[in-house]
C-alpha cells in the first residue's frame, strides 16, 4: 500500500534531485540497511546516506546534506527539516499487515479471558494466561510460555517534534518470538517501528515479571532478563546474556555473548563478550567492587 509523498512536500521547504516519479513507488519507511524493496529512508550522516545510496532497496532517501554527487537513480530529498519529514510520512504510511496467515497449533491452553487480535502465528504446546494481550503481526513459536497481563506487540513510546509539538511515532512492524521462551507476567514486548521488521527474542529466552522489552531490540537465544528490567529501542543482547534485577539498558547498546549485568545496572555503553558490569553507569563489576572496598576502607 502506498500514499502520496510528493503531497506532503509542499509542507516543507525542500530541495529534489533525481526523479520525483520514483516517489510514487515508495511502500514504506526504513532503514538505510534496510533490506525490504521500495523503500524511503532517512540518513542525515554521511554513514547511513553512503548506506542507502548502496541499498538497491532504498529507492528515496531524505537528508539534510547532500554527501555524494552521485545519488544511483535515487530520489534525494534534502530539507533542513529531514527528521520531521521522514516521520510525518511514517505516520501517514497504512500499516503493512504481514501475509502470513493467522493460526494457533496443536495442544495449546489459551485462557478465554486473553486478546489476541488478528493475523498472529502461536505454535505448538503453547500456553497463554489470563489478561495477556498478542497484538498483530506477532509470531510465537513452539512451547512458549506468556504469562498473566504480558502484553506483546504494543505501541512503545517513541516520540518526535512535528510543527513544534510532541507527536507519536507510529509502530508498523511486528514482534518474533522464538521456540521455548517464557514472558513473565505483566511484562511488555512492543513492535518494531518499520513495516516487515520485528523486534526479536531469540529461542529459551525468559523474561521475569515486569520486564520491558522495547521497539527493534534483538535478543539472541538463551538470555535471562530479570524482573523490572528494560530493554531500550534497538538495543542488542548476543547469545547466553544474563540482565539482573532492575536493570536498564540503553537504546543502540550491544551486549557481547556470555556478559553478565548485574542487579540494578544503568548501561550506556557496549559491554563485550564475558564481561561482568554493574552499577549506575555500568562498569567493570571487579573493579568497581575494589574501588567501593577502598573507598569503604578510607572512611
Amino acid at each position: 500500500m502506498t500514499f502520496n509523498i510528493a503531497a506532503v512536500l509542499p509542507e516543507f521547504e525542500t530541495q529534489l534531485i533525481g526523479d520525483i516519479g520514483l516517489l510514487k513507488n515508495v511502500k514504506q519507511t526504513a532503514f538505510a540497511w534496510s533490506n525490504t524493496p521500495f523503500s524511503i529512508a532517512l540518513a542525515t550522516g554521511p554513514k547511513y546516506f553512503k548506506q542507502a545510496l548502496a541499498n538497491p532497496n532504498i529507492i528515496a532517501i531524505i537528508t539534510t546534506q547532500i554527501f555524494s554527487e552521485e545519488t544511483h537513480n535515487k530520489t534525494v530529498i534534502k530539507t533542513a527539516n529531514a527528521d520531521e519529514l521522514f516521520h510525518v510520512i511514517h505516520n501517514r504510511f497504512p500499516p503493512v499487515i504481514n501475509n502470513t496467515k493467522a493460526y494457533i497449533g496443536e495442544n495449546c491452553k489459551i485462557s478465554p479471558q486473553a486478546t489476541i487480535e488478528d493475523n498472529v502465528r502461536i505454535g505448538n504446546n503453547c500456553h497463554i494466561e489470563a489478561g495477556a494481550y498478542i497484538g498483530s503481526n506477532t509470531v510465537i513459536e513452539d512451547d512458549c510460555y506468556i504469562g498473566p497481563n504480558a502484553t506483546i506487540g504494543t505501541q512503545a513510546l517513541l516520540s518526535k517534534k512535528i510543527n513544534g509539538q510532541n507527536r507519536h511515532i507510529e509502530h508498523l512492524g511486528g514482534v518474533l518470538i522464538k521456540t521455548g521462551c517464557a514472558v513473565h507476567a505483566s511484562s511488555n514486548i512492543s513492535k518494531a517501528v518499520y513495516s516487515n521488521h520485528v523486534t526479536h527474542i531469540g529461542a529459551h529466552c525468559q523474561l521475569g515479571i515486569q520486564v520491558n522489552v522495547s521497539h527493534d531490540a534483538y535478543l539472541a537465544d538463551n538470555c535471562i532478563l530479570s524482573g523490572n528490567v528494560s530493554i531500550t529501542g534497538r538495543a542488542k543482547l548476543a547469545e547466553n546474556v544474563w540482565v539482573g534485577t532492575g536493570s536498564t539498558i540503553s537504546n543502540w547498546v550491544v551486549v557481547g555473548a556470555n556478559a553478565l549485568i548485574r542487579a540494578g545496572s544503568v548501561v550506556i555503553q557496549d559491554v563485550g563478550e564475558n564481561q561482568d558490569v554493574s552499577g549506575n553507569f555500568a562498569s567493570p563489576h571487579v573493579k568497581r567492587l575494589k574501588q567501593h572496598i577502598e573507598q569503604t576502607h578510607a572512611k
